[in-house]
């Protein structure tokens, strides 16, 4: 009975073991980020609510083991952005969406047992679209894109053999956006770019991966 016990724990902390990527393994990944916000004024003692604003992102992945510690793959990505705040008594709230897609490649150290290290490099496009209503009237808003080239740090814990809880924050590279609007028959453009380091609370993602 008492080997059987022993043994019963021995395939139990075996299941629960670190699982080392290995050359061949196939990556499924889904990261989420999130957050929300609201602002309030207080002149003489009177209170006005500020901007308010709500944005999620979903980002779902599939990569290939190259080697034991690097896989490339492909991503695609959502995006939702809804604001809020008052102009002159008027009410105003903006939707946005966007949808995109691109290419990673994500290098693993492996410091110690369940834990591991990789700084992941990746170019992602994002197209978008949004409308503003005010006054119960809604019309279309500017059309936009993005491009993001560059590095983003993150860990992986192992909680089994196969699935590893993820988290990533910050962002070090190049990004560039541009938007289109067209109002009385006239389209206005306007685009930037630059390149640096992004250590916005926003840049924190959160997410779930399994080997196969």
């Amino acid at each position: 009975m008492r080997k059987l016990q022993l043994l019963a724990v021995a395939l139990f902390a075996t299941t629960l073991a670190f699982a080392q990527p290995e050359k061949g393994n196939i990556f499924l990944n889904g990261s989420l980020n999130f957050n929300t916000g609201s602002s309030s004024t207080d002149v003489g003692g009177t209170s006005t609510d500020g901007p308010s604003n709500f944005n999620l992102g979903i980002t779902p992945k599939v990569g290939y083991f190259i080697t034991d510690k690097i896989v490339v793959g492909l991503d695609l990505g959502f995006m939702m952005n809804n604001s809020k705040e008052e102009t002159t008594g008027v009410e105003v709230k903006t939707n946005a969406l966007g949808f995109g897609g691109g290419a990673f490649a994500r290098y693993y150290i492996v410091p110690a047992d369940r834990f591991a290290m990789f700084f992941e490099a990746g170019v992602n496009t994002m197209f978008g679209s949004s409308t503003v209503e005010a006054a119960g009237v809604s019309v279309d808003g500017p059309s936009t894109f993005a491009l993001n080239a560059g590095i983003t740090p993150g860990m992986s814990f192992y909680v089994s053999k196969k699935i590893a809880l993820e988290a990533n924050y910050g962002f070090l590279g190049y990004t560039s956006s541009s938007s289109t609007i067209e109002a009385a028959g006239v389209e206005t453009k306007s685009s930037q770019g630059n390149f640096g380091l992004n250590l916005n609370p926003n840049t924190i993602r959160l997410g779930v991966s399994v080997l196969f």
